[in-house]
């Protein structure tokens, strides 16, 4: 069990790692912050107009980190702040077109890391591959909820 203790802590540190690089390459080629680009990213996914407010909440941040972040990215042009119909007192951020393309840039740049990663891997293996990683990270996720509950998280 020690063995494999020592393999799989070093592994998951490895994992680690690797996605720190690669996020923080992304982040440095589009010039964001790694809250920005989740940010982007979220109003990427979510592709319509949100209350401010609801992002500060969603992205467990205060209103004003809010109101900081989209200003940023507002005079980067990725993003568009205008008051809510509805309510004066509200406000609400969408993404533009330049935020889209932006964003999908680095999604662009993850499919073509991956894309060069499976050419590296031996084709006859690459389900076997796949599948492993898959019960890793599963039992991963697994694991890291198992703790946060018993936290009471």
């Amino acid at each position: 069990m020690e063995k494999h203790l020592v393999k799989f802590t070093k592994l998951s540190k490895e994992l680690n790692t690797l996605c720190v690089k690669r996020e923080s390459m992304t982040r440095k080629q589009l010039s964001l912050g790694r809250i920005e680009c989740d940010l982007l990213q979220y109003l990427h996914d979510l592709n319509t107009a949100i209350c401010m407010n609801d992002i500060a909440e969603k992205l467990n941040v205060s209103h004003s980190r809010i109101t900081r972040l989209i200003d940023t990215l507002v005079e980067k042009g990725l993003v568009q702040r205008f008051p809510s119909r509805r309510d004066r007192r509200s406000w609400l951020a969408k993404i533009t077109d330049k935020g889209k393309r932006t964003a999908g840039e680095s999604v662009n740049d993850l499919v073509s890391i991956q894309k060069k990663l499976i050419e590296k891997f031996p084709s006859e293996n690459m389900e076997e591959i796949f599948n492993h990683v898959m019960i890793y990270l599963t039992t991963y996720n697994e694991v890291l909820r198992e703790k946060e509950l018993a936290r009471g998280k």
